[in-house]
């Protein structure tokens, strides 16, 4: 306790110290699967594990079975999950889309609403009609117990008679007449028409969202992580589930870290490293070694998971570097954030920046404030649309480090709730 104070009494002494909070480890999202060579997609799910998702379009996976089109329409030619209602050999004639059973309990309960009668055989609706000029003789009526609305239970599919007459029920031909559905996996469910065997019936089959995941081994972790990234070599991956178009030798990123220069930079999970640009991040060649040497900027050619080509230009991470001499000068940096002050209590002269990643906009935005002889300041903050200048003198509160130390006290909060430590 003792030193504790006595670090805080110094730091307040001589300029302002621990500026850095520790790297940002929380992964980046993933701008858009990737194509496999079976057409399926490989996506990343928000904790970083690698998952294989149906190909896009396929109708089929939704509901759990495989579907074949012939000249008589779509059947069904096998079973992909136990769960599925539909069974192997089903013809499918006829479908309607219906709603949860939310949606329609609340539908149907403002129907019903309608129709209550107010006295002998008079509505709500008529009611209103009869006097409109006149809100006391509707705004003081109330329904009675017998008046309300019980939601109705679980309805069962309907006839096959009662489908087809169904206002959105359509026939099917192919399985295209069902693919449009799609939009509506994770809540939305089809009343199937099939004939199975001589009889015709209706199966209720509810869109699900079908993926597996895809164990992985990272690829050099104890030169990826340092980068802030994870790699898995292609070869690595089952031949069903490599990236379309790539080669023996290329790299899958399947884990960017939010502080790492590569994120900033533009990689982004599922890009696609060719075998040189791997090697420049493993530590496979002398060039990664030179620049970091002459603190030059190193460029990658990726390919994104669209398929097309980007260039990724980037400073190696670097050891944090921190620079302190009592009473005069304070510097540190760790190539996210960066601080510089002069004098007791960077009275003299006080700069800070940061680099913030925005989730809703994937994108970085870079804040910093400065101020001189505690008057006059100046910076940019961060928001939605852009960064933001500002500036002035103020004689009474030197804003830029009174957010400064607020940030510096606020350094346990934001490294056991926003850096993972504790959950997201």
């Amino acid at each position: 306790m003792k030193r504790t104070a006595l670090a805080l009494a110094l730091s307040l002494c001589v300029g302002c110290h621990s500026y850095l909070v520790p790297f940002d480890d929380r992964a980046l999202p993933a701008r858009a699967p990737v194509e496999t060579a079976s057409g399926q997609r490989l996506a990343v799910a928000w904790d970083g594990e690698l998952l294989a998702r149906p190909a896009r379009g396929d109708i089929g996976a939704a509901l759990g079975v495989a579907l074949h089109d012939d000249d008589e329409g779509v059947l069904v030619s096998n079973r992909l999950e136990p769960d599925s209602r539909l069974e192997a050999g089903d013809r499918i004639l006829w479908v309607a889309p219906r709603l949860p059973e939310n949606g329609a309990a609340i539908r149907r309960s403002h129907g019903e609403s309608l129709q209550l009668e107010v006295g002998p055989g008079l509505s709500f609706s008529e009611v209103l009609a009869q006097d409109p000029a006149n809100p006391v003789s509707y705004d003081s009526w109330e329904p009675s117990a017998q008046q309300r609305v019980v939601p109705a239970e679980r309805e069962e599919p309907p006839a096959p008679g009662v489908l087809r007459g169904l206002p959105a029920a359509h026939e099917v031909r192919s399985s295209e007449d069902l693919s449009d559905y799609l939009c509506g996996v994770g809540w939305l469910s089809l009343d199937l028409l099939v004939r199975r065997g001589e009889e015709e019936l209706v199966v209720r089959a509810p869109l699900s969202l079908r993926q597996q995941w895809v164990p992985t081994r990272p690829l050099r972790p104890d030169r990826s992580r340092w980068r802030g990234v994870e790699l898995v070599d292609v070869r690595d991956l089952p031949p069903p589930l490599r990236p379309r178009g790539s080669e023996p030798g290329d790299v899958l990123v399947t884990r960017v870290a939010r502080g790492a220069p590569l994120g900033v930079a533009g990689l982004r999970p599922l890009d696609v490293l060719g075998e040189e640009a791997a090697g420049l991040l493993l530590d496979r060649n002398l060039r990664l070694r030179d620049a970091l040497e002459r603190g030059d900027e190193l460029v990658l050619t990726v390919r994104g998971a669209d398929g097309n080509p980007k260039l990724i230009e980037f400073s190696p991470r670097r050891e944090p570097t921190n620079l302190w001499f009592p009473f005069l000068y304070s510097h540190q940096s760790d190539g996210s954030r960066f601080h510089v002050g002069v004098g007791p209590l960077d009275v003299l002269f006080h700069a800070s920046s940061s680099q913030v990643y925005l989730p809703t906009q994937d994108r970085y935005l870079k804040s910093s404030r400065w101020s001189l002889l505690t008057l006059i300041q100046g910076g940019a903050r961060r928001t939605e649309q852009g960064t933001e200048d500002w500036g002035g003198i103020n004689f009474l509160v030197d804003d830029s480090r009174l957010n400064y130390f607020l940030e510096w006290f606020d350094t346990p909060r934001v490294v056991h709730t926003e850096r993972g430590l504790l959950g997201y």
